[in-house]
C-alpha cells in the first residue's frame, strides 16, 4: 500500500489513467479500510475530475468510527 500511494503522489498522471480505465471504483468491505487506501481511492476519484465514482459497500454493525 505504501508503494502504490507513493507511486501515485510522484506520477499523478498513473492516478488520472486509472480513472480513467476504471470509471466506477469499487470498495467492499469499507469499513475495514485503512487510512492509506483512503488516500489512494481519493487520488484516483479526484485526478477523475467528477467522471470517476465510487460504489462502497460496508457493514454499520461492523463499524468503530
Amino acid at each position: 500500500l505504501f508503494y502504490s500511494h507513493d507511486l501515485l503522489t510522484r506520477n499523478p498522471i498513473i492516478a488520472k489513467t486509472l480513472s480513467q480505465i476504471f470509471p466506477v471504483m469499487l470498495v467492499d468491505e469499507y469499513q475495514d479500510k485503512k487510512q492509506i487506501q483512503y488516500k489512494i481511492l481519493s487520488q484516483i476519484l479526484k485526478k477523475g475530475g467528477g467522471t470517476t465514482s465510487a460504489f462502497v459497500v460496508g457493514d454499520p454493525n461492523q463499524s468503530i468510527y
